[in-house]
């Protein structure tokens, strides 16, 4: 019996009518295959902008430490989710916080998904996460789920 199905599929297949292949889309610009690392940059906060999105450009982790205790007070922050990430590992967010008076929480100080989830909810006043990708034709960061990189964290707190 599998044998005749199998059969009958690939006659079927053999019998079909022929059709040409779809075109391929066209190539966008050379000018957009050929970006330059500060093109796409811009390119990139041009369109998340366009998005609501808030871009600050820092030149490393200490500059983007000193930025996140700026927004941190200017916000009011004091209690913050960080995802777990190895974008985020580099910034040693936990002494980033003593410093700053701001607790960080992260996923794993939960014994279970409903603990954690209600500190998302109900405790965390931002969420920070790192981003695995970006898209600068659109503006679309890319966040890839995994055990350190929790879905809820970037989702959930107010900011």
């Amino acid at each position: 019996m599998e044998h005749s199905a199998r059969e009958e599929i690939l006659q079927k297949l053999k019998t079909a009518p022929k059709q040409s292949l779809s075109p391929r889309p066209d190539l966008p610009p050379l000018s957009e295959l050929s970006m330059t690392q500060e093109e796409m940059i811009h390119r990139f906060t041009e369109r998340l902008v366009e998005e609501t999105g808030v871009v600050y450009r820092v030149q490393n982790n200490q500059g983007a430490l000193e930025k996140l205790a700026e927004i941190a007070r200017a916000e009011g922050l004091k209690k913050v989710m960080v995802s777990t990430d190895d974008v985020l590992a580099t910034l040693d967010l936990p002494a980033w916080g003593k410093r700053n008076d701001v607790t960080v929480m992260t996923p794993h100080d939960f014994p279970n998904r409903d603990s954690f989830r209600d500190a998302v909810f109900n405790e965390a006043q931002a969420g920070i996460t790192g981003a695995d990708f970006a898209v600068a034709e659109s503006g679309t960061l890319g966040l890839i789920h995994n055990k350190d990189q929790a879905r809820l964290v970037s989702l959930a707190p107010i900011l």
